[in-house]
């Protein structure tokens, strides 16, 4: 069977889900990068360059055990090559050769695996695994159609980049509120598998793909006593039965019996002539089987690329998280706007700023010109403010802003060079609203001073009397509102 078009060996859910795996991914990556931009604002750029390092490290540590898997793979497995396994490095090459794939590739055979074969991909790092039982006798002429397609369907992953999302996968699944993102990305997953065996079938034939699927299915002993009008049946009801496709949507590969269906109708629209071969050996009862799972096989209307249905969902779907984005953060732009309205030039006159300081407190204050220069930046109005009693500092002082960032430069003027921690002992900390800091000045007066991002507002209280945990007492209730 001569290899046609790489284009044509995809399977036709590939491209579609492909461009909704990316349309998610482009969401989340947005949504979280929106994420943390407001938390830099809210609290400071720490917290979400800390977020950004551990990614990076995480992805990093990853390339590194996978340097160490390779590490002992060579001291526990055997390296295929022409002086170990000439006859593994044979079909290697001749694969390689029909996919026209140039970049290294490292295939090991173990002893026992997790699984009879895997493939790893990632920043560079290729790495394909063979079960030593799964392809003990696959070498011999009669069976290394087998044999072919084992390895060409992992070297045609690797032609396809079939797993260029891992890094997506690995990034979704280090966060708790992000990992359910990763059911979007599995469609295309999944996809590729049927995609993977499609170029493994053309490098070999119908009846070696088959054949080396009825391995990996029940093993090498039982396969030759496998009935294949059984499996059609199964894989019917598997195709037909909500819960068994409910099952799959969690999974990175495909049912099994899903994939064998694919096999069929792959040959079905590739290379009918093969089929019909195929079907002569077969009893009535078996092709009648067969033709009702041709009917049911994933993706049987073609053979290449296509992007109708699919591809229409996948609009639909990237629509609706957009809009859902757009509904989450919209609100709040709306309010965000709404508090810069509030707080432009036109509409901060030092009686809107006075309405934002606490009923009981605001007969004591007065609209006053401040001259400390350190305050004025981006200042639109203040008020300064005498409270009586005794639990009360001895003067409070409120300042509307244009911005938060002319209010946290104020606030960072008298708070940067403070530990971080919580009033009432000296240092500086977040609250829900924006900043807070207390400490002792160098003519021992008692500090609060914090910042409200809601309004863009910076107040503080002075006091000689009380000391920080009263006045962080009294900062409960001063406002603003």
């Amino acid at each position: 069977m001569s290899t046609p078009s790489f284009r044509t060996l995809r399977h036709p859910f590939e491209p579609s889900r492909l461009a909704f795996a990316l349309g998610s991914a482009s969401v989340v990556l947005g949504i979280g990068i929106m994420l943390l931009v407001r938390a830099a604002q809210r609290t400071s750029w720490i917290v979400p360059l800390v977020v950004v390092l551990f990614v990076l490290f995480v992805l990093a540590a990853v390339w590194l055990v996978l340097q160490i898997l390779r590490a002992r793979l060579l001291g526990h497995a055997i390296r295929v090559t022409e002086q170990t396994l000439p006859v593994l490095q044979e079909v290697l090459s001749d694969v390689r050769e029909r996919l026209d794939y140039r970049k290294p590739v490292d295939v090991y055979v173990v002893d026992k695996a997790a699984r009879s074969t895997s493939l790893t991909s990632y920043l560079g790092t290729r790495i394909i695994i063979l079960e030593g039982d799964l392809v003990a006798d696959l070498q011999t002429d009669e069976n290394r159609g087998q044999l072919t397609f084992l390895i060409a369907r992992y070297i045609g992953a690797l032609k396809a980049r079939h797993q260029q999302l891992m890094p997506v996968l690995l990034v979704l699944g280090l966060f708790q509120y992000l990992a359910p993102f990763r059911l979007l990305l599995l469609p295309y997953v999944r996809a590729t598998a049927y995609s993977g065996d499609q170029i493994g079938q053309s490098c070999a034939d119908l009846r070696s793909a088959l054949t080396a699927t009825n391995r990996l299915l029940v093993g090498k002993d039982l396969t030759p006593s496998l009935a294949v009008r059984g499996v059609f049946e199964q894989a019917v009801v598997v195709r037909r039965k909500i819960l068994p496709r409910l099952a799959q949507l969690g999974a990175a590969e495909p049912h099994l019996t899903n994939r064998y269906l694919n096999l069929y109708r792959y040959a079905a629209a590739a290379d009918p002539d093969a089929l019909a071969r195929y079907r002569e050996a077969l009893d009535d009862d078996t092709t009648e089987r067969l033709d009702a799972a041709l009917q049911a096989a994933p993706g049987r209307r073609g053979v290449g690329p296509r992007l109708r249905a699919p591809l229409i969902v996948s609009v639909v779907s990237g629509t609706i998280l957009v809009l859902a984005g757009l509904l989450l953060f919209g609100i709040d732009h709306g309010e965000t706007a709404q508090r810069e309205q509030s707080a432009s030039p036109a509409d901060t006159s030092a009686n809107s700023l006075l309405n934002h300081i606490p009923s009981d407190l605001r007969p004591t204050c007065q609209e006053f010109s401040e001259t400390e220069t350190s305050f004025t930046s981006g200042l639109l109005a203040s008020q300064a403010c005498f409270p009586s009693g005794s639990m009360t500092p001895d003067n409070a002082r409120y300042y509307q802003y244009d911005s938060q960032t002319s209010m946290n430069q104020v606030f960072d003027t008298y708070a940067s060079d403070l530990t971080a921690g919580g009033c009432p002992r000296e240092g500086v900390e977040t609250y829900p609203h924006g900043r807070r800091a207390c400490y002792v000045s160098a003519d021992q007066q008692n500090i609060i001073i914090w910042t409200d991002t809601d309004l863009d507002i910076l107040a503080y209280g002075v006091s000689k009397q009380l000391d920080l945990a009263d006045l962080t007492t009294w900062w409960s209730d001063a406002g603003p509102e």
